[in-house]
């Protein structure tokens, strides 16, 4: 009777185990049912983006400059990059890849980021460089189109402000198309939490059960024991998990301990017999634009900055040093 009630515990032990594991992994489940909206967050702080944008020409309106801040806030939570925008009335000449080149280094951007130089002289210029984890526009090709398609003709009109918002907007379409929401996918963080819970479950669940099965060893062999220590020709115990096997430690533990009492009602059999038995450096940049230059610029190092106007969160920049590293380099197809 006793044994018959060890193994009805044992069993509802089991049970109450598994479905305890299932109750606590429903409840946990991550809320999949949640999506992340691909249009731009405007209610994230620009403060640490604001210096990145440096109008000398005064073209810039402060509501266009502030979606430009929303554009590289958004871009940096999701995809740690952004975009720089200067634009200069007068260059005197310069070129405007190395000019791109210069400045990015002196903003410290990184290989995640980009730089837009407009030079509003004579018939005009302008310049795109991008680091080779811009991801957005990953080759020259890219870099062209988005350039061609939203910014050319507006700028050729002399509309910059619009050909600039027209620009980010397009750039902003080929992050969301390229990369989703980055970071901020639903699919990649809330995945990995989700399979290491259950992970976690499925070892929960087996040290349980283990643990269920070692307890019915454990009777029934204190059973055996009672019945044939002792006996000669006794049938070879049985049991359920492998490692409890005769001539184990565990077996042998149990079997070499104080001999059990006696039956009732009789008396023990002579003993006898028994048994045995586990950000790259930035080395270079995309670049294009309607300037002629054909300059290729060495890489950098530092750290990527405040800004133009001043030093912010994220570190260094025109004026001040920070803490991302990476470098950056100008040059065109």
């Amino acid at each position: 009777m006793k044994n018959k009630g060890a193994y009805a515990i044992a069993i509802v032990v089991l049970i109450a185990a598994m479905v305890l594991s299932v109750f606590v992994g429903r409840v946990r489940r991550p809320d999949e049912s949640t999506a992340l909206s691909s249009e731009l967050d405007k209610t994230l702080s620009t403060g640490h983006v604001e210096d990145f944008i440096l109008d000398e020409a005064g073209v810039l309106s402060s509501s266009a400059m502030h979606q430009i801040d929303l554009y590289n806030a958004n871009w940096d939570l999701r995809y740690g990059s952004l975009m720089a925008l200067v634009i200069e009335r007068d260059t005197g000449g310069a070129d405007l890849a190395q000019l791109a080149y210069e400045l990015a280094g002196e903003a410290g951007l990184t290989d995640s980021d980009a730089i837009l130089v407009l030079d509003l002289s004579g018939e005009g210029d302008y310049y795109l460089s991008t680091g080779y984890s811009f991801n957005a526009l990953p080759t020259n090709t890219s870099i062209d189109q988005v350039l061609s398609s939203a910014l050319e003709a507006n700028f050729a009109a002399g509309r910059y402000e619009e050909g600039v918002l027209s620009l980010y907007a397009a750039v902003n379409e080929q992050f969301v198309s390229r990369e989703g929401l980055g970071y901020l996918e639903p699919s990649s963080a809330p995945t990995q939490v989700r399979v290491t819970f259950r992970l976690g479950s499925v070892i929960v669940l087996l040290v349980l059960i283990i643990a269920v099965l070692s307890v019915i060893d454990s009777v029934r062999h204190s059973a055996y024991r009672a019945r044939y220590y002792g006996v000669v020709g006794a049938p070879i115990y049985r049991p359920i998990l492998f490692w409890h096997h005769p001539g184990s430690a565990w077996y042998r533990r149990r079997w070499h301990a104080p001999p059990p009492p006696p039956p009732p009602g009789g008396h023990r059999p002579p003993r006898g017999g028994g048994f045995s038995g586990a950000s790259r450096p930035f080395s270079g940049a995309r670049g294009s634009g309607r300037s002629s230059s054909s300059f290729r610029g060495g890489g950098f190092s530092g750290s990527r900055g405040g800004g133009f106007r001043s030093g912010g969160s994220r570190g260094g920049g025109f004026r001040s040093g920070g803490s991302r590293g990476g470098g950056f380099r100008g040059g065109r197809r």
